[in-house]
């Protein structure tokens, strides 16, 4: 009796999998598309034992692209939608020289045919970004200084959007902003902005540690990425007893 119920449960399984139809229906996009690049986006999906009818591209609900077993592939214009036909098919598309307005909802959607004509679609978000063509430059910074002396510097990172975020350190330490310099940025002909931060910080004897350099880095964060640039200053006017008298003065001031 087990081994009747047993074989029943098995054909019963075979038959609902050899008549399953259309099902998962995945878009595979990257998050984030470079400015002028080229993007490929792919369409996953098992149709079972049904056939293929048709495939449909969306960007923001208005169609872009079609593919169908039985006739020609065919695109439609679009702002932003620069398709190349010949690397586009079933499972994939792919847009070239992206525009900021190419980002936007992205959609799949697949048709089986007769008799079922069953639809699934699957969406997935793609913004396109300009990121930093190279890491931040600092200038302004001198080679050494003296004990209250002002440390001026200016930290610019390229042109990016969106706008980099940008941060000071001090010998690894986040610099606060009353020691930082707002600069007004605006935008040029393709929305792209420079990011430039100011420094203005006191030169005490304690930013450095035993005599050595001081460390100064700049950072610019662009979404997800960060780029660093790192110099150095040294403590200028400064002789071994000087060094050893403000040790022992902080030394004792701890205790």
């Amino acid at each position: 009796m087990e081994l009747r119920l047993a074989t029943a449960v098995a054909l019963c399984l075979f038959i609902a999998k050899g008549t399953l139809g259309l099902h998962f229906v995945n878009v595979s996009v990257p998050m984030y598309a470079e400015l002028h690049e080229t993007l490929t986006m792919s369409c996953h999906f098992e149709l079972g034992d049904d056939h293929l009818y048709m495939v449909k591209w969306f960007k923001d609900r208005k169609e872009f692209f079609r593919y169908s077993p039985d006739h020609n592939s065919r695109n439609f214009a679009q702002p932003g939608i620069k398709i190349d036909m010949s690397r586009s098919d079933m499972n994939t598309v792919t847009l070239l020289d992206l525009q900021f307005n190419s980002s936007g909802t992205y959609r799949c959607e697949v048709t089986t045919g007769a008799p079922k004509f069953e639809t699934l679609f699957s969406n997935e978000n793609v913004t396109v970004r300009a990121l930093p063509a190279s890491e931040p430059i600092i200038t302004g910074l001198q080679p050494a200084y003296s004990p209250e002396d002002i440390i001026g510097a200016n930290c610019s990172s390229p042109k990016s959007k969106p706008q980099a975020i940008m941060a000071w350190y001090l010998n690894g330490k986040t610099v606060d902003r009353y020691s930082l310099v707002y600069y007004a940025s605006s935008e040029d002909e393709e929305g792209l902005s420079e990011s430039v931060l100011g420094l203005s910080a006191r030169a005490e004897v304690t930013l450095f540690p035993g005599g050595g350099p001081l460390e100064l880095r700049c950072t610019a964060t662009v979404q997800e990425r960060t780029w660093s640039k790192t110099a150095t200053s040294l403590l200028a006017r400064l002789n071994n007893q000087k060094l050893a008298q403000d040790d022992f003065t902080n030394q004792s001031g701890a205790k």
